[in-house]
């Protein structure tokens, strides 16, 4: 009897850890937090971009609260045509390679780091920052730790 007492006791505590292992799971799901959930009100966000008019630059906020964009294809597309003179300063200034999809983050850097060019307009300058910063929050590599948009 005692026996078949632990035995219960054993499969109840492994079914009860098994259930707590996927709960936490699914609340810690980083596709959850690049999904948009709600309106952004807009503040404290910084960048030109967002004052543009241009829909592509359309923020929403995640389950966490933090802004994303609605469309981050459509933003990245724009932000490509819109920014292509601020891009060009950073990537010149810092020597870096073509920004893509896949490498952005030294962009963020580059702006921090270096001093603007002589004469640069500060803003487009920095809206390369601004825009990527709030780039990568539309995507789940941002809540895991994968450093996505790094050089390999």
């Amino acid at each position: 009897m005692k026996k078949s007492i632990k035995s219960l006791i054993t499969v109840l505590l492994a079914a009860i850890m098994a259930l707590s292992a996927f709960a936490c799971k699914k609340a810690a799901d980083p596709e959850e937090y690049s999904r948009v959930v709600g309106e952004y009100d807009g503040t404290p966000l910084r960048g030109g971009f967002l004052t543009s008019g241009n829909d592509a630059y359309k923020v929403g906020k995640n389950s966490l609260g933090f802004p994303v964009f609605v469309s981050p294809d459509k933003a990245w597309e724009a932000f490509i045509v819109d920014y292509a003179e601020g891009i060009e300063m950073v990537k010149n200034k810092c020597n870096l390679k073509p920004i893509s999809k896949e490498y952005y983050r030294p962009y963020i850097l580059g702006v921090q780091l270096a001093t603007h060019p002589k004469g640069a307009n500060d803003d487009l300058y920095c809206d390369v920052a601004y825009f990527i910063d709030l780039y990568e929050n539309s995507f789940p590599e941002a809540y895991t730790g994968d450093p996505g948009g790094m050089p390999l």
